[in-house]
């Protein structure tokens, strides 16, 4: 494939504002891909194959799809624009969004979900300025080659099976989220010091124990000192 083939499948035909089903899919696809390409790449630094999931069942960081999500619908209009003004509005709305999930993670429940603190110029040791590189250059190179090839696969799916695959994905990943916050909130409450007394909270010290939660989210720290609801 010449590059003049790569540039016309890139120039997909794409409505004037992204859909529901579209960014749906978006959210549920990238929260995968990011994740698999967070475990791979962070191997060669970790030294072993370290657990990175983002909630308690299925293979998804939702903070990569939530990113992509953010980033087609803030750089929609601008995708063909100037790629330094892109790549400038996704620095800046990838480490703010970057220091949202962190504080609130850390505020909510005590967890330290990742830490820049040895980078320089960075802001509460959930983003810096390296890391707003980084974002910048994801949000440029996403607008640019990863959503025209996305929303070409997920046009490319045959409706009877895309109908089906999103019915059973907006059930799945409601419960998915909604049964990790529950987790996330038992978890605390159980390295707090809170007795496990009500059928409840048996029901997540039984199947989501602290030795479930501390594999599962294997990056995650908790100090329940931190929090400040």
């Amino acid at each position: 494939m010449g590059l003049e083939s790569i540039k016309n499948y890139l120039k997909t035909e794409m409505p004037k504002w992204p859909d529901l089903y579209h960014l749906f899919w978006i959210f549920v696809l990238i929260s995968f891909v990011g994740l698999m390409a967070e475990t791979i790449l962070s191997l060669p630094i970790d030294g072993y194959w370290k657990r990175r999931e983002g909630l308690v069942w299925g293979p998804f960081s939702p903070i990569y799809g939530t990113g992509a999500v953010l980033f087609t619908l803030l750089l929609y209009r601008l995708r063909d624009k100037n790629c330094i003004l892109i790549f400038i509005i996704a620095a800046v709305v990838g480490a703010a969004f970057e220091w949202f999930v962190g504080s609130s993670m850390e505020r909510l429940f005590g967890f330290v979900p990742w830490s820049y603190i040895d980078q320089p110029l960075c802001i509460d040791g959930y983003t810096s300025v390296g890391m707003a590189l980084i974002w910048g250059t994801a949000g440029l190179l996403w607008m640019r080659l990863g959503l025209p090839v996305v929303w070409k696969f997920i046009d490319a799916i045959p409706q009877p099976v895309a109908r089906f695959a999103t019915i059973f994905f907006v059930i799945f990943m409601t419960l998915d989220v909604a049964m990790t916050l529950m987790a996330f909130q038992a978890w605390f409450d159980r390295g707090s010091g809170v007795p496990v007394e009500t059928p409840v909270q048996q029901f997540f010290a039984e199947h989501f124990s602290d030795e479930f939660m501390d594999t599962r989210f294997e990056t995650i720290s908790m100090y329940p000192v931190l929090a400040h609801r």
